[in-house]
């Protein structure tokens, strides 16, 4: 999978979980990886859902040839 991620204005990161193959596969973005420090909160922004907050990382199941789009920010 792929994870593609653009700084927001309010300081937050979008973020692109993508599986360009052909079965559900799991594509997981690492904080560290992104720059990011110290937990984060994650919300699903196509299913409009606060997905909780995550300490490290955040994985999600993506369909194939699917996308998960997120929205990451600092936890509070």
């Amino acid at each position: 999978g792929e994870v593609w991620t653009k700084k927001l204005s309010d300081g937050s990161v979008a973020v692109a979980l993508f599986n360009r193959q052909g079965y559900t596969r799991k594509v997981t973005a690492v904080w560290s990886e992104l720059e990011l420090t110290g937990p984060q909160t994650v919300r699903d922004i196509w299913r409009r859902k606060e997905l909780g907050k995550f300490a490290t990382e955040f994985g999600a199941e993506v369909p194939p040839h699917g996308v998960v789009f997120l929205k990451v920010g600092q936890a509070r």
